[in-house]
């Protein structure tokens, strides 16, 4: 994501949208979360999200913008937005992508052949002949 904010972000917002944590120390912890050192109880309140959502930004050195949802999942619940998810919304919030769930539905290609059709790629300025 953060590649295709980089490479887009002079024609779209990116955002980042962290929801209820998918595998808690206290629920459905992976051995591969306890492998890496990654293990977080679910958080019970709002600032506890805020926290983990912050410490993931930091883990993952996100540069795009971090929203939270609240503790009401109202995001998951409208987006079928778990465990996660990448959509475009255009102007007016119509969903005009949407990835499959992740991590193993992302398709990174897939979204930049999308986003170059629906931006627009940048264009390369072109040399002229004779030095210049």
């Amino acid at each position: 994501m953060e590649r295709l904010a980089q490479e887009f972000g002079d024609r779209a917002a990116f955002r980042f949208v962290y929801i209820q944590e998918a595998h808690p120390s206290d629920g459905w912890q992976l051995e591969s979360n306890r492998r890496a050192g990654i293990e977080l109880p679910d958080p019970k309140e709002l600032g506890e999200r805020r926290q983990v959502a912050a410490l993931c930004a930091s883990r993952l050195g996100l540069t795009v913008p971090v929203l939270l949802d609240g503790m009401d999942n109202a995001v998951v619940r409208a987006y079928n937005a778990w465990p996660e998810r990448l959509y475009v919304a255009a102007r007016g919030g119509i969903i005009v992508y949407q990835g499959g769930k992740g991590p193993y539905g992302f398709q990174p290609e897939e979204l930049r052949a999308f986003l170059r059709e629906y931006v627009g790629a940048v264009a390369v300025p072109q040399r002229r002949k004779g030095g210049g």
